[in-house]
């Protein structure tokens, strides 16, 4: 299965999520500041799932190797 594929696939799920969510959800008494992080909840979890279908043992060896990969590639496109 292709990274875009399996990204498009969780992005999916973690948008129908975040909206049940949000209807769920009671309002707090006290607000709390609702900032952006630096990767989202589906970047996240793509990351995730795709260390588990590779073949390394070790998540640090696998996001070293595989990020380093795609910059790499980002500086050459």
């Amino acid at each position: 299965m292709d990274l875009t594929e399996i990204f498009c696939a969780i992005d999916d799920y973690c948008t129908q999520q975040k909206i049940n969510w949000n209807v769920k959800i009671l309002s707090p008494v006290v607000r709390k500041r609702n900032r952006k992080f630096q990767l989202s909840l589906s970047e996240v979890a793509t990351i995730v799932v795709y260390f588990h279908l590779s073949h390394y043992r070790e998540f640090k060896n696998y996001y070293l190797i595989e990020n380093k990969k795609e910059s790499e590639i980002r500086i050459l496109a």
